[in-house]
């Protein structure tokens, strides 16, 4: 196709009972046809008398414009041809300006709602990353402080795992896993021991107790060190299903605090 034989024409009406109407005149001699002479309505204002009473143009609010588009291009197909009409070098077609305003706001609305859904599940999937990693830090940072810790601690500590999260379902979808890890010598750090809590029973990916440890981050513990690794496990539930395809459910974060005034290697009774 060569767009520069391409012709596109427009036409304006005020409505459909007008559509490639005459201008209304004053037919005085009552032959159905208006003679030089009589009286007519310039409706296009291009001051002569038209058959057609199209403006050029693309109209005004509320009207119709008929769209003309015209290429030399003939069809050899006599079924292609009455479809497309004009020896198939010209195609027609309407658009109204009357209610687009309302369409366009009809079409754009479930965009908007799909953006303000998928904006507003980012916000809360980014705020629980956030919260989990808070949590991490505060479990590893509140054990750390003791010189000797129990299981009765332990407990305390996870009683108040839904407060410290900031969500209440932490408790049914929240797992911690706190892990002494501990290293002596030039050995390979081991768990010493390993306490658990929450509702979604998750496997602790430090290790398993008397095991090999492996810390978070790479983290490469010095000869005789000792730290507490807080693990905490949030599986996220979204606020609008499918808002945001490829959201991770399952959040994992840890943390690693060295012990103020002890070891923290026995066990508390987990």
């Amino acid at each position: 196709m060569d767009v520069d034989k391409l012709v596109i024409t427009s036409l304006s009406y005020k409505g459909f009972d007008v559509l490639k109407k005459p201008e209304p005149f004053t037919d005085k001699n009552g032959n159905g046809v208006r003679d030089d002479g009589e009286n007519y309505t310039d409706v296009n204002g291009n001051g002569q008398y038209d058959v057609d009473q199209g403006a050029n143009g693309y109209g005004g609010t509320a009207q119709l414009v008929l769209y003309t588009v015209t290429y030399p291009w003939t069809f050899h197909t006599p079924v292609l041809k009455q479809i497309v009409g004009n020896d198939g070098t010209s195609y027609e077609f309407l658009a109204e300006d009357d209610g687009v305003a309302g369409i366009e706001m009809a079409i754009i609305t479930p965009v908007l709602l799909v953006l303000l859904c998928a904006r507003s599940e980012i916000c809360l999937y980014g705020r629980s990353h956030f919260q989990a990693s808070q949590m991490a830090s505060t479990v590893a940072d509140a054990v750390s402080r003791y010189e000797a810790v129990t299981s009765a601690d332990i407990t305390s500590i996870f009683s108040v795992s839904s407060q410290v999260m900031g969500t209440e379902d932490f408790k049914d979808n929240g797992y911690v896993i706190l892990s002494s890890v501990s290293r002596t010598g030039g050995a390979t750090p081991k768990v010493a021991w390993q306490c658990k809590g929450g509702g979604h029973a998750s496997t602790s990916r430090i290790g398993a107790v008397t095991k090999d440890a492996t810390p978070p981050g790479g983290l490469v513990l010095d000869a005789m060190d000792d730290v507490i690794v807080a693990e905490v496990f949030y599986k996220y539930s979204p606020l609008f299903a499918n808002a945001v395809p490829g959201l991770n459910d399952e959040l994992y974060k840890t943390a690693v605090f060295r012990p103020r005034l002890g070891s923290l290697t026995s066990a508390p009774g987990c």
